[in-house]
């Protein structure tokens, strides 16, 4: 009984020294969820900085996750990453509610040592309330685990990746998931070589207006389905020449980006591509893309790959190979901007569903192709309203558009006796419209009725579009019509035709 009634005395005198203690701090004091002052979290509550010293752990800064004091989390010089930073600004649930930093502006982890964390895994997981995220320089040298890194970061508007090292991660998918505040983010200095997929990685970033990722090592990334899905205002994207080679996923890549004018995959590498089915869906604003001198011999889908872009009037397909295709289905379904379409490169031999292909593509004048362009292999079944609704398309030789033909009986070039929709591509002189070997007043005349409309004039669809194009921005205008008629005119500006 003593020696219980000791113990308790000596555990109250403990308590009163520590309230005596705590009686005597000044305001704004040091707050601590540590052993000492050199390893731990610390709050100041005059300035609102959560400094990160030394060895800390993960759940001494989840320990202030709900604390409405904390303004700035700060790495100081010194400190270091622990192995498993999953979830560690992430946001928290309990039977009391759900934990944010409501009140962080700023996250700066610049001065710590990253060498050893191994899993930053869902790291800023759904952690609203930061705005801010500076990483820039960290060596994440034995980082495995990185997939859905600042999944549902709603609140992010800018993060520093510059110069970040990620040399064994193994994901990019949902990295960026659901951050709709994400204006802009550079990537091009990121290094990672062992990355493996980048699926859903800037998934419905609705504010992302330009992602600058040319420098960017995926050579190891194999799928990018919907890697810009929904990104509703991204305006461009350049991806040539970057190394893909091991991507054989592109489903879905850009689905509706609505912001989106013009993508340039020219001379991208992607040897072991399968598949680009709906990769440019639902582009509403989308003008013109560059797929010139992609590798794609070993595509076996294009399905819907541009189905509903409303504004289309430009795709550049030279220098591709389509022979592997077996499925070009609504390919091109909606896209009420297309007046012409060169289909020169296209090797259909494989092709077996070919259905809704240019379904309702009523501006559609024009459709270059070649005699390797054939529907041997397709059923009629497979190929029906192939055709349907374009209304203004006319083959080489005159043969119109047939509102109760428009299955694969009419893909094929149009000859005497065999009508078909299709047409050869002409090499004429540059303004050569009329094909008579010269640039005169009547090539300007024809090209300037056809700038004021398509359907308006039969005539027309016998020129050559190609030759009144004579600026190559794909469609035809005053512009071009004033260029044949000054260069007609031989008002000095005949050299002139031949640049362009």
């Amino acid at each position: 009984m003593k020696k219980t009634t000791r113990k308790l005395s000596s555990l109250m005198t403990a308590i009163a020294l520590v309230l005596a203690l705590f009686s005597v701090m000044p305001e704004g004091a040091l707050k601590a969820f540590a052993e000492d002052n050199s390893n731990g979290v610390f709050l100041n509550e005059d300035t609102g900085v959560l400094e990160l010293r030394g060895r800390f752990t993960k759940d001494q800064v989840i320990f202030f996750r709900h604390n409405e004091k904390v303004k700035n989390i700060v790495a100081a010089e010194g400190s270091v990453l622990p192995a498993d930073c999953s979830r560690m600004f992430g946001q928290a649930e309990s039977e009391s509610g759900t934990y944010e930093w409501v009140n962080v502006d700023t996250l700066d982890l610049r001065n710590a040592d990253a060498s050893e964390a191994t899993d930053i895994s869902h790291m800023f997981d759904r952690t609203n309330g930061i705005k801010h995220v500076n990483m820039a320089g960290l060596d994440f040298a034995n980082v495995t685990a990185s997939s859905s890194m600042f999944w549902g970061h709603e609140t992010l508007e800018t993060v520093d990746l510059t110069n970040v090292k990620m040399p064994k991660a193994e994901s990019f998918g949902l990295m960026f998931f659901g951050c709709i505040s994400l204006k802009s983010i550079d990537l091009s200095t990121l290094k990672a070589g062992n990355v493996r997929t980048a699926v859903n990685m800037f998934f419905g970033c609705s504010s992302l207006k330009s992602a600058a990722i040319k420098g960017l090592d995926i050579s190891t990334v194999n799928n990018m389905n919907s890697m810009f899905e929904d990104c509703s205002s991204l305006e461009e994207i350049d991806l040539s020449s970057v190394d893909m080679t091991s991507v054989q996923w592109m489903k879905h890549m850009f689905t509706s980006c609505h912001s989106l004018k013009k993508a340039d995959l020219s001379n991208a590498k992607t040897p072991n591509l399968h598949s680009t089915d709906f990769m440019f869906s639902d582009c509403g604003a989308l003008e013109s893309v560059d797929l010139s001198g992609m590798d794609t011999g070993n595509i076996k889908s294009m399905q819907c790959m541009f189905v509903w872009d409303a504004k289309l009037k430009n795709v550049d397909f030279s220098g591709i190979n389509t022979e592997n295709v077996t499925d070009m289905s609504c390919m091109f379904q909606d896209c009420h901007g297309l007046r012409v379409l060169d289909l020169t490169s296209f090797d259909t031999s494989s092709v077996t569903k070919i259905q809704a292909m240019f379904l309702n593509c009523y501006h559609l004048v024009r459709i270059y192709a070649s005699t390797d362009f054939n529907t041997d292999n397709v059923r009629v079944k497979d190929s029906e309203n192939m055709f349907s609704g374009c209304t203004h398309l006319v083959g080489r030789q005159g043969t119109k558009y047939n509102e109760s033909i428009t299955d694969k009986n009419r893909a094929r070039l149009d000859i005497k006796g065999n009508p078909g929709y299709f047409s050869t591509k002409l090499n004429n002189l540059p303004g050569d419209v009329n094909s008579d070997g010269k640039v005169t007043a009547d090539d300007a005349v024809i090209t300037a009725r056809m700038a004021a409309g398509y359907g308006s004039d039969d005539y027309i669809f016998k020129y050559d579009f190609y030759a009144a194009d004579i600026n190559n921005d794909g469609n035809i205008t005053a512009d071009d019509a004033i260029i044949i008629a000054r260069s007609a005119a031989d008002y000095g500006d005949y050299k002139y035709i031949y640049t362009m």
